[in-house]
């Protein structure tokens, strides 16, 4: 479940950086946002406010004003915390096993990525200049 605050802003600025997404972003994001949307994201690292993403076909659950969303979530977690342990146990094992799949293939062609563009002398300079020590 996803609960997201419009005025925060949402995004993957990996590529701003100058390196490739990873931490199973180039899969994971379209689970969220849709395909067409965490393609924009990631390709051009421009974030976006929660209210933005309102009507635009994501599967966020919530997007609430940010005073909102602890109580939303609080409320959520009560209600879930009221079933049988065991059952939810086994729930959510068979809604995260495509997640859990998709992830350990998106992790191994991201770390190839990293390997190679953090090779790039560009990709240094720029997290350098941007956090330099």
């Amino acid at each position: 479940m996803v609960i997201a605050a419009r005025e925060s802003r949402y995004g993957a600025v990996f590529m701003s950086l100058g390196f490739t997404p990873g931490m199973g972003c180039t899969t994971l994001l379209a689970e969220l946002v849709g395909p067409f949307l965490a393609s924009e994201m990631m390709f051009t690292g421009k974030r976006f406010r929660g209210s933005e993403l309102e009507g635009r076909g994501t599967h966020i659950n919530y997007i609430l004003p940010r005073a909102q969303v602890m109580p939303k979530a609080r409320d959520l977690a009560e209600q879930i915390a009221e079933k049988d342990i065991r059952s939810l146990a086994l729930l959510r094992h068979a809604l995260c096993v495509k997640k859990k799949k998709l992830l350990v293939d998106a992790r191994h062609q991201e770390d190839l990525m990293h390997r190679i563009s953090f090779s790039f002398p560009e990709t240094r300079r720029t997290i350098q200049e941007l956090y330099p020590e």
